[in-house]
């Protein structure tokens, strides 16, 4: 049996990603500037280009939100899942790509995400995908009070657990302690069949209510409200709307969410990866950052990370927003040199920091990830 030597194996994994064999010598997406007797010509500011378009008309901030989604979302917390839907359902596109998380999400979180942007508007339509999902649903049950009650009486998460059965518990825990890039949204999985399991609970109703204000995880709220969409749309339509926010109270939620991916990439990646060429969301999270009007301090502070991928980012920004403001980033990265894992195209690599840095100067490199 032939043996493939370890540092070939990416590359054929990309290539099979891709339909076709691995690349006889693998390079990066950008022609190496080593390999010409001259850097790579900047692009002019006046060439034609069509500008990048989002997935569903959606703004960056609402893209960097939908691509976050989407994806597993292993690399972020519960307070930035959040934080990406809320930009996602506050979009004026935001409804469409709810309806695209609904049915392509990756986790049963994103897919339950994508089903709470839509309650307020098309109650059948999360009824319905829910119905795909976990299988017969009951008939709705709404807590019956008069129409002044304050919900104070409303049970504890606590005192409601007492009254669980031993299969109810169970399905409680998977969602208190599995994590939720985990989750599948497949039918008959563990998130859908625990969902499942807590709605034929006898007091499911007061327990869903109290999971989704209680649960200790993101997905364990989601599901909460998952199921009161089922059993009380009204109250569930309640709940998302306090969940969805105020924009007023985190002016920089889209700036923030942004750094945070950027500060946690470990690889430089281009602006069309994979085999249908989707814009990665740390493309959106540079553009977020750029049409900033204090562009240049966001990517100042992104400077300051003592990690590669970062920092090249930061270089782009600085570039475009302030190019005065990159050449000491340069001149420093220049200096420190090596390799940095990169993602362009289907070619999944290591490449040369001073073939990046020549691509960065000429500014070919950041007029690419800001789509001009």
């Amino acid at each position: 049996m032939n043996h493939v030597p370890s540092h070939l194996l990416p590359l054929l994994l990309a290539a099979a990603a891709c339909g076709g064999p691995p690349p006889q010598d693998a390079r990066p997406f950008h022609p190496s500037p080593a390999q010409s007797s001259s850097p790579p010509a900047a692009i002019p500011a006046d060439e034609p280009r069509e500008p990048p378009r989002a997935p569903h008309g959606l703004t960056p901030a609402g893209a960097l939100g939908h691509s976050l989604l989407l994806g597993s979302g292993s690399e972020l917390g519960d307070d930035d899942i959040l934080a990406a839907w809320q930009l996602l359902v506050r979009d004026p596109a935001g409804a469409a790509a709810c309806r695209d998380l609904a049915t392509d999400a990756f986790t049963f979180r994103g897919v339950g995400l994508g089903l709470l942007g839509l309650v307020a508007d098309d109650a059948v339509a999360v009824r319905t995908r829910l119905e795909e999902v976990l299988g017969p649903l009951p008939v709705e049950s709404p807590r019956q009070t008069d129409s002044g009650a304050s919900g104070a009486d409303e049970p504890p998460l606590g005192d409601l657990c007492e009254t669980l059965s031993p299969a109810g518990r169970l399905a409680l825990l998977a969602f208190e302690e599995t994590p939720g890039h985990v989750l599948r949204p497949d039918p008959g999985s563990l998130g859908p069949a625990s969902l499942a399991v807590l709605l034929a609970e006898p007091r499911a109703r007061d327990l869903l209510r109290a999971v989704a204000d209680e649960g200790p995880t993101l997905h364990a709220r989601v599901a909460g409200l998952l199921g009161l969409a089922v059993l009380d749309p009204r109250a569930c339509a309640d709940a998302v709307k306090s969940l969805r926010g105020d924009p007023a109270d985190a002016p920089d939620t889209d700036a923030a969410l942004a750094m945070t991916l950027l500060e946690a990439t470990s690889r430089f990646e281009g602006e069309a990866v994979g085999e249908g060429g989707e814009t990665p969301a740390t493309c959106w999270a540079f553009r977020v950052l750029l049409a900033r009007p204090d562009a240049t301090e966001w990517f100042g502070r992104l400077a300051e990370d003592d990690r590669l991928p970062p920092r090249l980012y930061a270089a782009c920004g600085l570039r475009l927003a302030d190019e005065p403001a990159s050449r000491p980033l340069v001149a420093k990265l220049r200096t420190e040199g090596g390799t940095v894992p990169t993602f362009f195209g289907c070619i999944l690599s290591s490449d040369s920091v001073q073939d990046l840095l020549a691509q960065i100067e000429s500014g070919a490199l950041p007029r690419e990830l800001a789509g001009r």
